[in-house]
């Protein structure tokens, strides 16, 4: 079923930002954390907080609309 709700890509995101082990260590998190994120397309928001304070990245380019990836 498709909708056009947007949502963010969060595989684009972390592939912006230098991959998995990169936003890992941005974050504190493991990289299997990041992996479990883009499998699920779903960030908590203090990751993307802490990425966006640490990058200054404008994470809205990476909302897309219909269904998540």
């Amino acid at each position: 079923m498709m909708t056009d709700q947007p949502h963010l890509n969060v595989r684009k995101l972390v592939d912006s930002l230098g991959g998995a082990r990169a936003v890992a260590s941005l974050t504190g998190r493991t990289r299997a954390g990041v992996y479990y994120w883009i499998k699920q397309n779903r960030i908590a928001s203090d990751d993307l907080v802490t990425i966006w304070a640490k990058t200054r990245i404008d994470w809205t380019k990476f909302i897309e609309r219909g269904d998540a990836a």
